[in-house]
């Protein structure tokens, strides 16, 4: 579902949450004018947040991003147990039953730390604060929380 943030009768914000209550697997990109939005945005686990004007090139890499989520979600069949193998030495690598090793190629190596720390502490909560003391101690804290929600929304 592509939203604006700002709508006649409903901030796109409140009908993302209306809209992922009923069909929680829905991706939502926001596409708006308002770059100020973006951390609701993406606490909702919004797909993307594109800002007007929106390039052709942008909508695109959105686009590419929506089908490989649909194609993974279809790739395993339902009666089939996904087992992941998981190589997290040099380089992050998964396999997939019956599917070619993908190396995954980490947007910045904040966001490949990140990854391995909650895959490392999968078991636990982890508080967004503590991220921020061992990956951004050197930020003050809205600039902290804003590469954080990059690196968490921005992986790849």
């Amino acid at each position: 579902a592509f939203l604006d943030v700002r709508l006649p009768e409903i901030s796109g914000i409140e009908l993302a949450n209306q809209i992922l209550e009923h069909k929680p697997h829905i991706h939502i990109v926001f596409v708006t004018a308002y770059d100020k939005y973006a951390i609701q945005a993406f606490e909702l686990n919004a797909l993307d947040y594109l800002l007007k004007p929106v390039t052709t090139e942008r909508l695109i890499k959105t686009m590419n991003r929506i089908l490989k989520l649909d194609d993974q979600a279809t790739s395993i069949p339902e009666d089939q147990p996904s087992l992941l193998h998981l190589q997290v030495f040099q380089h992050i690598v998964f396999t997939l039953p019956d599917q070619q090793s993908t190396v995954l190629q980490w947007r910045t190596k904040k966001t490949q730390e990140l990854f391995l720390y909650l895959l490392q502490n999968h078991d636990q909560w982890v508080r967004k604060s503590v991220l921020i003391e061992l990956l951004w101690p050197e930020y003050e804290e809205d600039k902290a929380y804003s590469l954080l929600y990059t690196a968490a929304y921005f992986p790849f």
